[in-house]
């Protein structure tokens, strides 16, 4: 008798999950749809988008139970997801990669204004000095000119003065002191 009791609770027991299972089958098959039901639905947007079809998302038959998809539409819509995510994964590193070339180009951009900056510092200062010289060179030029044309004066004087002595005590007074 124990053991008829024992065998009928298991067997409740074992009912009561069986029906908790089907329960949560029915929710999972329904939550299942639901998501299939969507992703078919964005995979016909996204082929009519991709191909320019001109259908509005009412015009489009997509179908709303489980019995309507097939596997291949399932492997269809995998494989889009897959190469989706692939493409989302190569434009992510492209845009990794033209970031950090971005920063390296503007790093480089700086160095070049700087060494710009440093070449016009010391243009300037060339450019300086060089306007110093040519001044400095005109003024010993005129220098040199003033006492070319004293020379000049001296050595036309001084014939005269040799032929006449009285002329250098009259012109040069301090000779007479002495």
């Amino acid at each position: 008798n124990n053991e008829k009791l024992e065998l009928t609770e298991k067997w409740q027991h074992s009912e009561h999950v069986s029906s908790e299972l089907t329960r949560d089958l029915k929710k999972f098959k329904g939550k299942q749809e639901v998501e299939v039901r969507d992703a078919v639905a964005q995979c016909a947007v996204v082929f009519y988008t991709d191909h320019g079809c001109q259908a509005s998302i009412d015009e489009v038959d997509i179908p709303t139970t489980m019995e309507h998809i097939t596997p291949e539409a399932i492997g269809l819509l995998e494989n889009k997801l897959k190469k989706t995510m692939n493409d989302y994964a190569n434009l992510y590193d492209e845009k990794q990669r033209l970031e950090h070339l971005v920063l390296h180009l503007q790093s480089e951009t700086e160095t070049i204004g700087e060494y710009v900056t440093l070449y016009q510092n010391q243009r300037s200062l060339l450019q300086e000095r060089a306007m110093e010289r040519d001044r400095q060179m005109a003024a010993v030029a005129k220098e040199r000119e003033e006492l070319r044309l004293k020379l000049a004066e001296i050595s036309s004087l001084l014939p005269q003065v040799m032929q006449d002595p009285r002329a250098e005590t009259e012109t040069n007074p301090s000779t007479e002191l002495n």
